[in-house]
């Protein structure tokens, strides 16, 4: 049998996991995280083939790295590495946070999950209550310049970008308070592989809504407009702005705070299918009073709600496999932009 060591090293700015071979010339890469944490090095033996291991954490901590690892590659010598690299997050010198972290994390333990739930659905309110702020304050600026009546496409414009805004703001002062970087969200250039998960992930978002419309019409309930959708069938000149904007705009901002921000946080102290459903859950939430929510919390809202709640854990379960957060960004756009376009469309009579 070939000998194998595989390990976590550490760079200025980065985490890598590295698996090197006595048979192999070089050591294989897996994949980088920023991040700050001890290097740990252990060899065992193993008849496997040497190779990329597929490895995927947002998270900057040894423990979350080897019980990615321990998923991935439990066959290895009769369970060996695995058991090995499922004992990561009993040893100290295994854990460590990102730039900075607390002595909580430094110690390898993980986050309160009463504390992040609470943090995560915190961060989603001040998301929606910045971004009508800065929406507002928009309004305000704009007209001293000019004339500003409600519902029109410049008014449209203005809110969304400035909502957009709002997020992006709550986004960075979360980063500011932890000490992380803009490299804490996985955001990335999009190699052709993200690219084909980008348009499998818009598809794939059609696909599920198309399927769960035929079933909500199947027990006889009906999902509520978003407002901005009642609005442009008054007006559907309104819609016509939200078209560019869904793309450029609102898909990036929200995946940023959504999953990128609410979603890590909640890796932190969940394993990843618990993190994607529940910031899920409060992406839905959030969601509601867009949905009719003064109305009252009636079927057709809670209809509406599940919808959101499994679209929203497609573009969860995008970011985790893809490991790139541009993936569910610009299919999110995308999938806004095509709903925007399809209203306009009805509303002027073109289809």
């Amino acid at each position: 049998m070939d000998s194998y060591s595989v390990g976590v090293r550490v760079d200025s700015d980065s985490v890598g996991v590295r698996v090197d071979s006595d048979s192999v010339g070089s050591p294989s890469e897996v994949r980088s995280w920023p991040g700050n944490a001890r290097a740990v090095d252990t060899t065992f033996r193993s008849p496997v083939p040497i190779g990329l291991v597929p490895v995927s954490t947002d998270q900057i901590s040894t423990d979350l790295i080897f019980a990615d690892l321990a998923r991935t590659a439990p066959s290895c010598a009769d369970g060996k590495l695995a058991r090995l690299i499922g004992h990561g997050p009993q040893l100290s010198t295994m854990s460590a946070s990102a730039e900075g972290a607390s002595d909580e994390r430094s110690s390898g333990q993980r986050a309160s999950p009463g504390g992040a739930v609470a943090a995560s659905l915190g961060l989603g309110i001040a998301g929606l209550l910045t971004g009508l702020l800065v929406g507002l304050l928009g309004l305000s600026m704009l007209s001293v310049v000019v004339a500003v009546e409600p519902n029109t496409a410049l008014t449209s414009a203005v809110s969304v970008t400035a909502q957009g805004v709002g997020l992006v703001v709550v986004v960075a002062l979360y980063l500011l308070h932890r000490q992380k970087s803009w490299s804490y969200l996985r955001v990335r250039w999009p190699s052709l592989r993200d690219l084909l998960w980008t348009v499998a992930t818009t598809i794939g978002l059609f696909a599920a809504l198309a399927a769960l419309l035929v079933i909500v019409q199947q027990l006889g309930l009906s999902p509520t407009e978003h407002s901005v959708a009642e609005a442009g069938q008054q007006n559907p000149e309104i819609l016509l702005p939200l078209i560019p904007l869904s793309v450029l705009i609102t898909g990036p901002a929200e995946e940023l705070l959504y999953r990128g921000v609410i979603q890590t946080r909640l890796r932190e102290s969940f394993g990843t299918v618990a993190a994607v459903a529940l910031a899920s859950v409060v992406f839905a939430v959030v969601h509601a009073p867009a949905y009719g929510l003064g109305a009252g919390l009636g079927p057709d809202l809670l209809t509406t709600l599940v919808i959101l709640f499994i679209l929203g854990a497609f573009l969860g379960a995008a970011y985790e496999y893809t490991g790139n957060l541009v993936v569910p960004a610009v299919a999110h756009g995308l999938y806004n932009a095509v709903v925007f376009g399809t209203q306009y469309a009805t509303a002027t009579g073109v289809i």
